[in-house]
C-alpha cells in the first residue's frame, strides 16, 4: 500500500522538454510588442536624457 499523501502518476517523468511551436509563438509576441513600443522610443530617450541632465546639475552645484 502507498502513502495516502503521496502524488500518484501512471506516466514516467520525461524531464524538461521544449516545444518549437511555442518558441515561435513567443518570438512573434515579442516582435509585435517591440514594434508597438518602437514609436515611444524617442519620448523615452528624451525623458531619460532630461532625468540624467537633472542629476548632473545637482552634482555640479
Amino acid at each position: 500500500m502507498s502513502e495516502p499523501d503521496a502524488p500518484r502518476s501512471i506516466a514516467e517523468g520525461h524531464g524538461r522538454t521544449t516545444s518549437p511551436q511555442m518558441t515561435v509563438v513567443g518570438l512573434v509576441v515579442a516582435a509585435g510588442t517591440a514594434l508597438l513600443l518602437l514609436p515611444l522610443l524617442p519620448a523615452i530617450a528624451v525623458l531619460w536624457l532630461l532625468a540624467d541632465d537633472e542629476d548632473r546639475q545637482v552634482a555640479v552645484e
